[in-house]
């Protein structure tokens, strides 16, 4: 296996270690030097040979070689050329997306993972140095056959988006206990690696794999790789969040411990289906626009939200229905904009969001991490991605509707993803929160077809509103052997009493009538099972048992 690493501007001072006993070179990443706390790399020794400098996307690069037993735990196969990256900016945008479109199954979109974000977050210095997030992305390209002459690196095969921290802010996957207990055993927690999408608790591919014929075997690459890095550039570990669970499973199987936690998720996946259909109004509140197009007549799921509430147990339906009718009484005009008509709108209504999101993080005693900037460019680089859902107050004496406030929501081929909200300073509009974030973005579901609404992390309140809690994983490698024992230990414990907590909830709070509300239990559990992750088998077994008695007992 070879590596690649991008000279540029970064600071070289000592070398740590190698790779292994058969090959002295070392891996280089960039120092980081914040707030006292640094991670120092140093460039290799170059080789005798013709080929120390291998051609890539931005410039030269000098070579590396891993030891013959990470080559053999990697692949048996034709040989990998791995990349450290300090920028987005420096992969092909378009070579960069073709991987991420197939590491979604081809099929499938997650905006998340899109060259176009992942440049607003850097480019807009939200993801950056001077913030703790260092960009050092991996790449990992074929070099065609192994007998070949060629030592150029060929098609992109695999990659991951890997940041260094000196923090644990922006990630959602909160870890600073652990880092209080490394400080106590007299180790440093800071810096540490991240593999994730900074500021975003979405779900989605982290070990990117183009050909889904190697999809393990490039993964287990990029695993093996991420714990190399960890351990030969002296930082505590690398953690990843928010992975799927067929990757989790596969970095449990390389020795990462497995996290999980909760989320609320609206799955539209049962129920009959519904043909109302006409067409579409210019809305108030409270008032959904109706469906513009028929849905397919072999879908199933919910296809207006009066059928969605259809399902829920009479004190949820009323609730909400009275939540929508305090809101359509304010007299506000809702709008859900995306595409051309997001465009039309310019720079201005972002400088107006980003104001009410600040404004809003700030009351709540948070941290606005996303500069304006960030909002503005994607505004312009993925507005047929963006759905911004504004309430819009009227003034008589303008004349004009003005924002008062607004929901930032992602789409992708199956799902809308919630993101940010904000209200105008020093105004407060009862349930309009509820309104703009969640039963806005069950409309433009129902519409589209689409047969998920993700609505970020926390909030049990998601629950009444008919989100319900599915498990989230995350996966990670501690250097340091105590440290690692006692959050192995830890995580033991968590990850019973999490899959206990998720059947819990969902027996005793959801808002649907409990024939679905089982069958949404055992969706789950049977989804986790699919996983194959070891560590949570037992605590399975017990929740299957339960469902068993409470499928007796309803029938």
């Amino acid at each position: 296996v070879t590596c690649t690493r991008h000279q540029g501007d970064m600071h070289h001072s000592r070398q740590l270690g190698k790779w292994g006993p058969t090959h002295g070179s070392r891996l280089s990443l960039p120092r980081l030097q914040k707030n006292g706390a640094q991670v120092s790399v140093h460039s290799p020794r170059r080789r005798s040979s013709s080929n120390n400098n291998i051609s890539s996307i931005s410039g030269e690069s000098e070579t590396l070689t891993e030891t013959e037993q990470l080559s053999t735990a990697i692949s048996q196969s034709p040989a990998f050329v791995a990349q450290v990256l300090s920028s987005i900016r420096k992969v092909d945008a378009k070579e960069w997306d073709t991987l991420a479109a197939a590491a979604c199954g081809g099929t499938t979109t997650n905006p998340f993972i899109s060259h176009a974000f992942l440049a607003a977050l850097e480019d807009s210095g939200s993801a950056c140095a001077a913030e703790g997030w260092t960009p050092c992305h991996i790449l990992l390209r074929g070099r065609g056959t192994p007998d070949s002459e060629d030592d150029a690196p060929h098609v992109l095969v695999g990659a991951c988006t890997l940041y260094i921290k000196d923090h644990s802010f922006g990630e959602y996957v909160y870890d600073q206990s652990w880092a209080s207990l490394a400080e106590m055993l007299g180790q440093k927690y800071y810096p540490k690696l991240q593999c994730c999408v900074p500021f975003s608790p979405v779900t989605g591919p982290r070990l990117l794999v183009g050909d889904q014929a190697q999809r393990v075997q490039v993964q287990r690459a990029l695993g093996v790789a991420l714990i190399k890095v960890a351990e030969q550039t002296g930082v505590s570990g690398v953690h990843i969040s928010f992975l799927t669970a067929e990757e989790a499973a596969v970095l449990e199987d390389l020795g990462f411990l497995t996290r999980a936690g909760i989320q609320y998720h609206f799955e539209n996946t049962m129920g009959p289906a519904d043909t109302t259909t006409d067409q579409p109004t210019e809305q108030l509140a409270g008032q959904p626009n109706s469906v513009a197009q028929p849905p397919e007549e072999d879908a199933v799921g919910f296809r207006t939200f009066e059928h969605f509430l259809a399902a829920l147990k009479q004190s949820k339906r009323k609730a909400i229905r009275q939540e929508r009718k305090t809101v359509a009484a304010l007299g506000l005009r809702i709008r859900r904009l995306t595409g051309d008509e997001l465009r039309q709108e310019g720079d201005a209504i972002w400088h107006s969001f980003h104001a009410m999101h600040t404004d809003t993080v700030d009351r709540m005693w948070g941290t606005a991490y996303l500069k304006p900037e960030f909002f503005t460019q994607l505004g312009r680089t993925m507005a047929d991605q963006v759905l911004l859902v504004i309430a819009e107050e009227y003034s008589p004496e303008t004349g004009q509707w003005t924002m008062v406030a607004g929901s930032l929501n992602l789409m992708g081929s199956d799902c809308i993803w919630g993101r940010n909200w904000g209200c105008a300073p020093g105004r407060h509009f009862r349930f309009l929160h509820f309104e703009l974030c969640y039963y806005q973005a069950l409309e433009e579901a129902f519409e589209r077809g689409l047969p998920r609404v993700e609505a970020g992390a926390q909030g049990e309140h998601k629950l009444q509103r008919g989100y319900l809690p599915n498990l989230i994983y995350s996966a990670h490698h501690l250097c340091d052997p105590m440290l690692k024992h006692a959050v192995s230990s830890f995580l033991v414990r968590e990850k019973a009493k999490v899959v206990l907590t998720l059947q819990a909830i969902t027996m005793e709070s959801s808002p649907f009538k409990k024939e679905r509300t089982l069958d949404a239990l055992e969706e789950r559990v049977a989804a986790m099972r699919s996983a194959n992750i070891d560590s949570l088998s037992s605590t399975l077994d017990s929740v299957e048992d339960y469902m068993l008695a409470q499928e007796a007992d309803f029938k």
